[in-house]
């Protein structure tokens, strides 16, 4: 059973759902323009934590902001664990959100990180992208898009069609305004070298990929290990960069 909860943050509200375990906290953060209920199969089957997703601002049923940029986010969910009060053991994030876990690593040194589908990104200009440039990474810059774009660009970024629904939904509540400057305001706050914060932590990151993932680029990744970067790559069979993340449990 999952419990849906809010909690004001100075007039922000931001929604969220836990499972009934007493237990360590483990904190699981959605990606760009998804929502906490991608969470809910891992929320139902983990046993030992008391595990929390939450939508992020501008996402689900979590207020807007005007300014979606690292410093917001990180503002924000700071402001939401305060209110817990108590500090996650485990931060668990997919796509952007596990740039956010990398972020809050930061601040929560002792958490253990797990990040799904997210290539950490270095401040050194390096010969590969991240993120692999075609259309199924455009579809996270997209303002307004169609139902029908969102259908035909879907088995790009997943190969579960249990997902599309919740997909589009989440698609559709997202703010557009998030697509539309996130990347712009990274720029111009200047990009947090994830690769030096990796490199901290005493034990390995897990790093979860789908083996047939088109957004992010393996080659980018493999690079990051060849230089002996901490972080332990776990391929899921036969999905993409979206999928059912309790597999990552099972793994």
């Amino acid at each position: 059973m999952l419990i849906e909860k809010t909690i004001d943050l100075e007039g922000l509200t931001i929604s969220y759902m836990e499972n009934n375990i007493e237990g360590d906290l483990c904190l699981c953060l959605h990606g760009n323009s998804s929502s906490k209920e991608f969470f809910s199969s891992l929320l139902l089957e983990e046993k030992q934590m008391k595990a929390i997703a939450l939508d992020l601002p501008g996402h689900g049923k979590s207020s807007r902001i005007q300014h979606y940029a690292p410093s917001s986010f990180i503002d924000i969910l700071r402001k939401f664990i305060l209110k817990l009060n108590r500090s996650p053991n485990k931060i668990i994030g997919h796509s952007f959100g596990g740039h956010l876990a990398l972020w809050l690593s930061q601040t929560f040194s002792k958490s253990e990180i797990v990040i799904i589908s997210t290539p950490p990104f270095s401040s050194k200009k390096l010969h590969l992208n991240p993120y692999l440039p075609n259309e199924a990474t455009s579809t996270f810059s997209l303002s307004c898009p169609e139902t029908e774009v969102l259908k035909q660009h879907f088995p790009l970024i997943s190969n579960d069609m249990n997902l599309l629904s919740a997909f589009i939904n989440s698609f559709n509540r997202c703010d557009p305004l998030f697509r539309e400057t996130l990347f712009t305001n990274i720029m111009k706050e200047g990009v947090i070298d994830e690769v030096k914060l990796i490199k901290k932590f005493n034990s390995k990151i897990k790093l979860f990929l789908g083996q047939y993932d088109q957004v992010v680029n393996k080659d980018y990744i493999q690079n990051l290990i060849s230089k002996n970067l901490p972080l332990e790559i776990i391929e899921i069979p036969n999905e993409a960069h979206l999928f059912d993340f309790s597999k990552i449990n099972k793994t």
